[in-house]
């Protein structure tokens, strides 16, 4: 991920240095997202299970809709790599994908918030091992509770947890070889939870940590206008 890690330093500098403004009592805010997870994907024509590291480089958008509903579009560079399903399979790839999403605030005051969200995006990556080309594709939903804590203006707590969904395609090909497979995740359901730091002028940094079928976590920094 070169040409990505050239981007985050430029990126980071312009998200910060963004002026914080209000307009019409709407709130917008954008986010660089840099997260890494492990999962398990299951092949169930097959019944091989896979275990599946997915790096992504996140450009996240989130806007009011409402008094209490939002919501998000979001870019995505993919880097996926897996050990290795047999000697076709390349097992890394990288590509890209795009997402969008529903959230509402069930309970929002100064001393407590709890979210409801939802997302959907379709995302497809693209290797090789030299011999054959292995091409994914995927979609994948979840919804979920977020529970946030504020511990005066400079930190937020927060945790929360979410059931997910993968269903996809993999094709191999190359050498006279077409070998088609679906895959989905394994378990559905995780947890997280994380902090926030406020750092004035609407910027900010987060940091979250994933537990259950989903392990890893995510760096973000943003800012709100």
């Amino acid at each position: 991920m070169p040409h990505v890690r050239r981007l985050v330093a430029p990126l980071l500098i312009w998200i910060l240095a963004l002026p914080a403004h209000a307009h019409g009592g709407q709130v917008s805010r954008f986010r660089l997202v840099i997260d890494q997870s492990r999962q398990t994907w299951r092949y169930p024509d097959s019944g091989l299970r896979n275990d599946t590291r997915v790096t992504r480089a996140r450009a996240v958008w989130d806007e009011d809709l409402g008094p209490r509903l939002g919501g998000t579009l979001e870019l995505t560079y993919l880097d996926l790599s897996q050990s290795s399903l047999g000697p076709y399979a390349a097992t890394g790839s990288t590509g890209q994908g795009l997402g969008v999403g529903l959230h509402y605030r069930l309970i929002q005051s100064r001393s407590l918030g709890l979210t409801l969200f939802g997302n959907i995006g379709y995302q497809t990556t693209r290797g090789d091992n030299g011999t054959n080309t292995t091409e994914r594709d995927w979609w994948q939903s979840r919804i979920g509770l977020q529970l946030g804590v504020p511990l005066g203006r400079a930190v937020t707590l927060f945790g929360g947890g979410a059931y997910e969904r993968i269903g996809g395609e993999e094709r191999i090909t190359g050498n006279n070889l077409d070998l088609r497979r679906n895959f989905e995740l394994d378990e559905p359901a995780y947890g997280f939870a994380g902090l926030r730091l406020n750092l004035g002028s609407a910027g900010f940094i987060g940091l979250r940590y994933y537990a259950g079928s989903r392990s890893g976590g995510y760096l973000a920094f943003g800012n709100t206008f």
